[in-house]
């Protein structure tokens, strides 16, 4: 089960499921405020963190209604 949670989702499984959306269901702030971030994340201007050399890359942490940030800081 953890295989399949941690597994690389291609860019067509991600526009499949966004055009099988339905229309009441749009993406919010969040969505939103994490295509920002990727965007940032991908023309280097921000670089996310590893909390130890073993450990996946940090950017954010979003639960509920709390948004966590992380970047290196220059």
């Amino acid at each position: 089960m953890n295989r399949q949670l941690t597994r690389v989702i291609t860019s067509e499984e991600v526009k499949r499921d966004v055009f099988e959306m339905p229309a009441d269901k749009s993406l919010g702030l969040d969505e939103e405020l994490i295509c920002l971030l990727r965007e940032a994340e991908m023309k280097k201007g921000l670089t996310a963190i590893k909390i130890s050399r073993e450990s996946p890359i940090i950017s954010h942490i979003l639960f509920a209604d709390d948004t966590m940030i992380f970047y290196k800081a220059s």
